[in-house]
């Protein structure tokens, strides 16, 4: 009996060991074929990308902003007066002159805090002179709103009336038979809170500035 057992043990033997080799070649070769993946990615990952690298410079990665535009320096010239006029201030067109007003023209100056709006108006002196004009008596009149100081250009006396309360100021200037208005006011009727300095300080230029026909 063992005689009859002992062949058929034997192929059942190898054909189990064989069933056991080729399964373990199967698994040494994906094994090895997963080592040559790993290593293919590890390669490709070490090799640098083609092409150049370009580092971009630090001023264009930030946004500028485009620069401001400032109006050039200009004149104002009539048969009135000559006006020059310093960088900033823009000359507006103006649609008609008002009755009863020779010259009248509109600037306006961009600032920080935002545009002064100037007005200029020449009109004959009225009868009585400068206490007659109404835009002037109006002022005169109430002391506590508008603070009145005067100052001789060229011989004739300017007088600025300044209101904080309403962010406006305003020069009367008679000259002769002429009065001339150069009022500047921001625009917002709001108390500025500054005494209205950002106007006073446009005012000036255009005082020491103007020049009689």
């Amino acid at each position: 009996m063992k005689k009859l057992l002992s062949p058929i043990t034997s192929r059942l033997a190898s054909t189990i060991h064989s069933r056991r080799g080729r399964r373990r070649l199967i698994g040494l070769a994906a094994i090895g074929v997963l080592c040559i993946g790993v290593w293919l990615v590890v390669r490709l990952l070490e090799e640098p990308a083609q092409g150049r690298i370009i580092a971009a410079p630090h001023d264009s990665l930030v946004t500028q902003a485009p620069p401001k535009q400032v109006s050039p320096a200009a004149t104002l010239q009539n048969s009135y007066f000559t006006l020059p006029l310093p960088s900033g201030y823009e000359v507006q067109a103006n649609p008609q002159t008002p009755a009863g007003v020779l010259y009248d023209q509109t600037l306006i100056k961009s600032g920080d805090l935002g545009s002064l709006i100037i007005a200029i108006a020449v009109e004959q002196m009225p009868d009585g002179g400068l206490s007659s004009d109404p835009s002037y008596r109006l002022r005169q009149q109430q002391p506590a709103e508008y603070q009145l100081t005067t100052k001789v250009i060229d011989g004739d006396t300017v007088t600025i009336a300044n209101n904080p309360e309403s962010a406006a100021v305003v020069a009367f200037w008679p000259h002769g038979n002429y009065l001339a208005t150069l009022s500047v006011s921001s625009g917002i009727d709001a108390p500025s809170g500054d005494g209205n300095s950002d106007a006073l300080s446009a005012l000036q230029p255009l005082l020491t500035a103007w020049r009689w026909q």
